[in-house]
């Protein structure tokens, strides 16, 4: 690729809107690209880079001082942010690959936004289709059927729509539960009757009568993060379900924000093309997520999630909880607390729901609550979204107890601003809490000036007073 092309689309990344106050993220990226012809490897270094670049000392230890990590990591997102809003087809693509501090330059962004947009002529965005017997159970010898079960177990399936319940012989899976005394099982086969997947569970005090089996088997089963997660990816026509995936769990789980304007611009083709609710409340959370993070890739993506609830104008768990952290940002908290009240009363939600009934218990301070819903979630899963550890902290915090450092090792994998600030209180000596509060302010320079609206998007105003 030319120098002087490069050279071109370095100008105006440093000159673009998203870069005009991130001082700190020009001279990265104009260090970086300077060493980028004739640099040594040792000059992508963390060492190298926070001595020349943030003025460190020579005895700067990044074991001890992440500053780099995050300044890379919101270099990462901004470049991300400015092709998607400034990009032209003149411009190199700049990139920073994950493993590597050494930017890679390539391919138009014309080519590259093709890649990321444009779908494939004929494609279509099946969901799985899902046929349910009735529960048998089998107690002093008799063998029962429960049609109860079967009814509400889809009905619920049905609200959440994400499968399509069918009671035709076409479903992709079957579904069949029996219970005894001791233990419900559960058996599920593909679309040529092949058992996939068999599985049984103790019955305890929690799982005492039909309606908390009903419950329990949806948490199991509903949502793209069930049981049949594996099994979907497995259907032609569902493929696309795990490419969402894959995209979730970099963005919720390793914390790469720099993919979150191309999660949302998937999103807004698959929904352009399906309609679906399901896919609606999905884009509507990540909206939320860019705000809430401070990503900012679509200044007016809450706005565009208030259109999308006029439209759907569902009152939906999934819809609900995402309402909740509407009003939330909108700084109407008792409006925010009456919604959730009305999201703990319904019966019956997938993994997704549940999980952001597990983060507002967070947000609204309530550690009992908290840890009952964790354990419940991770009753069936083990795979808790990196905001989880997050709220967890900020609870230990505001019960000022000291926390493990396992849960600082957590944190320091995930350094956005919530994290860095909570670093900076819970981090063991005073030295790393300064440093924490150092990073914080040199990645974040809007928290010297608002750290209360910042992180009133995480916890309740309430709280902000006595943490800061």
């Amino acid at each position: 690729m030319e120098k002087v092309q490069i050279e071109q689309t370095l100008k105006k990344i440093i000159e673009s809107e998203v870069f005009v106050s991130s001082f700190r993220a020009k001279a990265l990226l104009n260090y970086l690209i300077s060493k980028y012809y004739d640099g040594e490897e040792s000059d992508f270094s963390s060492y190298t880079i926070a001595l020349e670049v943030f003025d460190r000392e020579e005895h700067f230890d990044p074991s001890l001082d992440p500053i780099v990590r995050v300044q890379i990591g919101r270099l990462r997102v901004l470049l991300s942010k400015f092709y998607l809003q400034e990009g032209t087809k003149e411009d190199a693509v700049i990139t920073i690959p994950r493993g590597s501090y050494k930017p890679r330059i390539s391919e138009k962004v014309t080519d590259l936004k093709a890649k990321k947009t444009v779908l494939p002529t004929g494609t279509a965005y099946e969901f799985p289709k899902l046929h349910i017997s009735p529960l048998y159970s089998f107690e002093n010898n008799e063998e029962k059927q429960s049609n109860y079960f079967k009814e509400v177990l889809s009905s619920r399936f049905l609200r959440t729509n994400f499968f399509k319940v069918t009671d035709a012989l076409d479903a992709d899976f079957y579904v069949s539960t029996f219970k005894n005394k001791n233990e419900l099982g559960l058996i599920i086969k593909d679309r040529n009757q092949h058992g996939i997947l068999e599985k049984s569970f103790p019955i305890t005090k929690e799982l005492s009568n039909l309606n908390d089996l009903i419950v329990f088997t949806q948490l199991l089963i509903d949502g793209p993060y069930g049981l049949l997660e594996k099994e979907i990816d497995q259907v032609e026509s569902l493929k696309w379900i795990s490419t969402f995936i894959a995209f979730e769990e970099i963005v919720l789980e390793k914390g790469w924000m720099e993919f979150i304007g191309e999660l949302i611009t998937k999103l807004e083709k698959v929904l352009g093309q399906t309609k679906s609710s399901f896919v609606a409340s999905i884009l509507i959370k990540y909206y939320h997520i860019d705000y809430q993070y401070n990503v900012l890739n679509f200044p007016n993506g809450l706005e565009k999630a208030e259109e999308l609830f006029k439209l759907y104008n569902l009152e939906t768990a999934d819809f609900l909880a995402e309402k909740i952290w509407s009003e939330i940002y909108k700084g109407k908290q008792e409006n925010a607390q009456k919604l959730f009240e009305k999201l703990l009363a319904i019966e019956g939600k997938h993994y997704e729901t549940e999980i952001q009934e597990l983060l507002l218990l967070g947000y609204f301070g309530d550690t009992k609550g908290f840890m009952q819903k964790k354990e419940q979630v991770m009753s069936v899963t083990d795979k808790l979204p990196s905001a989880c550890i997050s709220f967890e902290a900020f609870l230990a915090l505001l019960r000022k107890e000291e926390v493990s450092d396992e849960l600082l090792k957590r944190l320091e994998d995930h350094l956005y601003f919530f994290n860095l600030f909570l670093l900076s209180k819970l981090s063991k000596t005073k030295t790393q809490r300064a440093r924490f509060k150092t990073i914080l302010e040199e990645s974040t320079p809007s928290f010297i000036e608002h750290p209360q609206k910042l992180l009133s998007l995480w916890c309740h105003p309430t709280y902000v007073t006595q943490i800061i």
